[in-house]
């Protein structure tokens, strides 16, 4: 009705000012101008505009139309689209709780460890005084899920970040007093270097364990009921059924927080390609006495022991 009803105020309005401005025209010009036949022309002409420009304006209105319509065809792909997400986001949802559920995980430590399950219950478990340390060793315990509860065994994010950073290996600090051969004391002095250098960048990767460890890993159970949110049945057929400018409201919040995770994805892919370069390094490093034997009988000489 409304598209019926603008089409045709639109249409009368048209018609009367294509009619009225060239005849007004006409008679403003010379009395030599004024002719039927000219009145004639630019009477046609004039309706000719109007049609193609109601035309136009109708197709404007049956494009506006379409676009405030509720998406509530039989035809429509978005029934099944909703269903397809839905069940994305369910089965996403459901992997993450099998993932995090505590028996599980426990049973991964215990097979880890070769014990029993019987050595981690009760108050004061066996894996307690066997291994005090433990939870400092086991990934769960940056989840707030660690094999031994608080307070029988406490866990420590750092402790926990040292031990996968590597960060508490022994290096011996390159001596000043040193007796060896300079060319020895370079070599060792740059490994020592290295493995430094990328000990303190692992320590910085894994930081993020620590923080979401201060804050009671917040970030996560919010990520899960933003998933649920937008992979609702409801969210989905209310989206097919809102108008366009709620709808466009919506995308703009999902494109500012898609510009948040694109740049979360690019420090990941750059500490990604960081990680790998270190680890050329190490490889690096590591081929080093090869290196030496090699350039030895390169000269000749005697390989150094």
């Amino acid at each position: 009705m409304f598209k019926y009803w603008l089409s045709k105020q639109l249409k009368k309005i048209l018609i009367f000012i294509g009619i009225i401005v060239p005849l007004a025209s006409i008679f403003i010009a010379p009395a030599s101008a004024q002719n039927e036949s000219a009145i004639a022309t630019v009477g046609a002409a004039a309706s000719a505009v109007a049609n193609e420009t109601v035309s136009l304006l109708e197709m404007i209105v049956r494009a506006l139309a379409n676009i405030i319509q509720p998406d509530n065809t039989k035809t429509s792909p978005t029934p099944q689209l909703q269903t397809y997400f839905a069940g994305i986001g369910a089965a996403y949802l459901q992997n993450v709780a099998i993932q995090n559920n505590p028996s599980l995980l426990l049973q991964l430590t215990a097979s880890e460890l070769n014990q029993p399950l019987s050595s981690f219950s009760s108050k004061n478990p066996v894996i307690a005084s066997l291994l005090p340390n433990l939870n400092s060793l086991i990934y769960s315990s940056m989840l707030g899920i660690p094999p031994v509860p608080k307070p029988a065994l406490p866990p420590v994010p750092l402790t926990y970040i040292e031990n996968a950073g590597a960060l508490n290996a022994i290096h011996i600090m390159p001596g000043l007093n040193w007796q060896g051969q300079t060319t020895d004391q370079q070599k060792y002095y740059n490994f020592y270097s290295t493995i430094m250098a990328i000990e303190s960048f692992d320590g910085y990767v894994l930081s993020h364990l620590l923080a979401n460890t201060i804050n009671n890993n917040s970030l996560t159970p919010l990520q899960n009921a933003l998933i649920t949110q937008v992979t609702s049945s409801n969210f989905i057929a209310q989206i097919a059924s809102e108008t366009i400018g709620q709808v466009l409201r919506q995308l703009l919040i999902f494109t500012s927080q898609s510009y948040v995770l694109l740049t979360q994805m690019v420090n990941l892919q750059r500490e990604q390609l960081t990680a790998q370069v270190m680890t050329n390094s190490l490889l690096i490093l590591s081929n080093q006495q090869n290196e030496t034997l090699l350039a030895d009988k390169a000269q000749g000489i005697q390989p150094t022991p």
